[in-house]
C-alpha cells in the first residue's frame, strides 16, 4: 500500500542507474526458482549475454518478480519463460514471461490490471501487484500488457525506452 501511494504521488521513476539487463534478469530468476511447483520448468533466454543500459533497475526487478511470482502461482506443469529483445531502431527493450498456466480469459485481460483485482479467490494475494507494475512501467515511460495471441497460458509483455 505505501508502494501504491509512493507512486500515485509520482510523475515519473528515476531511471539514472547503468544496470546489467542480463543480470538484473538472472537474479529475478534465481529469487522465483524456490516458488516453483514441482513439474515446473524456469527458463531464462536472454537475447544477449551482457547487455547494460541507463535505467531504474529495482523497478524493473519489481516487475519482473510480480510477473513471474503470478506465473509460479498460476503454472501447475510445463514452463515459465522470462526473455528480453533489444529493438534498437524503436529504442526500446522488450521483456516477456510467458507461461503454460492456466491463462487470462480475454474479456479479463484488461481488469487484472485494475486494483485489488483478483481472478481466484483462493489463490494468496493482494490483487495489487500487476495494477502497481503496470504504474510502474508507464511512470518509465513504457507499457505492461497481456499479450492476446498468446493461447497456451499467459504472457505479459513489459515494453521501456532505451535511454541515451
Amino acid at each position: 500500500m505505501l508502494d501504491l501511494s509512493y507512486l500515485d504521488g509520482e510523475r515519473e521513476i528515476p531511471a539514472q542507474t547503468i544496470a546489467d539487463i542480463t543480470g538484473v534478469c538472472q537474479t529475478c530468476i534465481d529469487q522465483v526458482r524456490f516458488k516453483l511447483k514441482p513439474d515446473v520448468q524456469l527458463i531464462f533466454t536472454p537475447e544477449r549475454e551482457n547487455f547494460t543500459m541507463q535505467t531504474n533497475p529495482d523497478r524493473i526487478s519489481q516487475i519482473l518478480m510480480n510477473l513471474l511470482q503470478n506465473a509460479a502461482k498460476f503454472t501447475q506443469e510445463g514452463s515459465i519463460t522470462l526473455t528480453y529483445h533489444i529493438r534498437e531502431e524503436e529504442k526500446i527493450i522488450l521483456f516477456s514471461v510467458t507461461d503454460t498456466g492456466i491463462g487470462i480469459p480475454a474479456d479479463k485481460q484488461e481488469t487484472v490490471f485494475e486494483r485489488f483485482t483478483k481472478l481466484d479467490s483462493f489463490v494468496p494475494g493482494t490483487g495489487l501487484g500487476l495494477s502497481i507494475s503496470r504504474m510502474i512501467a508507464e511512470k518509465m515511460g513504457g507499457t505492461l500488457l497481456v499479450d492476446s495471441t498468446y493461447t497456451a497460458g499467459c504472457r505479459f509483455i513489459l515494453t521501456l525506452p532505451l535511454k541515451e
